[in-house]
């Protein structure tokens, strides 16, 4: 699959809802369009500065190779896997520190045989977005029951 850019610059992340391992965000391109964004199978999910507008400038994901610089963009791979992996007390011992390591590239492993994908979000402004998950799927939302 490689690295997949989504259409969604200038569009708006419009709502968050997470539970057992899926994370569903709602989206609206600029044109108005709207969608649904849910990651299955998520390991990690950081979502940092949600606003009441949230402005998207890039939206993206991973899988199915090494992610690289030009990938990432504005962020390196071990800082991305810092936010979502946050390794050991920079004072522990050597062991603990292998050991994450460890668990970082068999996350990366599965990154790029395509079991899993790593999904990027940056602002113009509003919330940053990181995961990984073993799935991501796009569709329309589900219209809206009528309240009684």
């Amino acid at each position: 699959m490689n690295s997949k850019a989504f259409p969604f610059h200038d569009g708006y992340l419009v709502s968050v809802s997470v539970k057992e391992h899926a994370a569903v965000f709602g989206l609206k391109q600029a044109g108005g369009n709207e969608f649904v964004m849910t990651l299955g199978g998520v390991e990690a999910l950081s979502l940092d500065g949600f606003r009441e507008s949230n402005i998207i400038l890039d939206l993206w994901m991973v899988s199915g190779k090494q992610p690289t610089s030009e990938d990432l963009q504005t962020i390196d791979l071990a800082e991305v896997m810092e936010i979502l992996f946050p390794g050991r007390h920079p004072e522990a011992a050597a062991q603990y520190h292998e050991k994450h390591a460890a668990i970082i590239e068999t996350k990366l492993e599965r990154v790029r045989s395509g079991q899993a994908a790593l999904v990027l979000m940056t602002p113009a402004y509003g919330a940053d977005l990181y995961a990984f998950c073993g799935s991501v799927d796009f569709a329309p939302p589900v219209p809206a029951l009528p309240l009684r």
